[in-house]
Formats: structure tokens, sequence, C-alpha cells
């Protein structure tokens, strides 16, 4: 039986390898500057996981960014969290990621 975009989807965002790769390019990008001050690596496994459950429904790195955005305003608040083209490149490079693990799994 051939698996469902769903059930493909929930394989993907469920799995360890894909978060582990999904917390490298948040922390990357550090949006909030607090790896940079010594922060853990798993500093945002709060959003993290949030932005993981949701991605599947964005189908647009515009949507993406957009939800990456209001993650963080959620999280840390709207002034802390900064504009939304400040999460451009983090959703280009999840969106990417993505749409990498959909080739392979």
């Amino acid at each position: 039986m051939k698996p469902t975009v769903m059930t493909k989807a929930k394989k993907i965002v469920t799995s360890k390898r894909f978060a582990k790769a999904v917390q490298k390019v948040i922390n990357r990008h550090d949006p909030m500057g607090l790896i940079a001050e010594g922060a853990p690596a798993d500093e945002y496994e709060y959003q993290q996981a949030a932005i993981m459950r949701k991605l599947p429904a964005c189908k647009s790195i515009h949507r993406l960014q957009a939800m990456i955005h209001d993650e963080f305003c959620h999280w840390f608040n709207p002034e802390k969290a900064g504009p939304r083209e400040k999460y451009k490149q983090p959703a280009i490079d999840l969106f990417r990621l993505y749409k990498e693990f959909q080739k392979t799994s």
C-alpha cells in the first residue's frame, strides 16, 4: 500500500534525523541571538517542535516565513521577535530541507 501524503509528512516531521536537521537550521540562524550568547543547542526546542508540527501545512516559503515569525512572536513577544523579513532565510532553508526529506522518505 502506498503511503498517503499526510502519513509521509508525519513520518518526516517525527523523525529524529529531521529534528536534528531542523535544529541545525534554527540554531544557525539563531533568531533571538541566544545560541551566540552561549545557550544550549536545544534552546529553541519548543519553537522547533511547533514549527515541525505545522510545517507540512505550509505550501510556500512565504507561508512558512509567516508561521515561523508567528511562533517566535508567540514565544518571545513581537518586539523581541523582530520583523517578519528576518525569518525569510530560515524559511527558505527549512522549506528546502523539508522538500529534500520528502524526496528521500
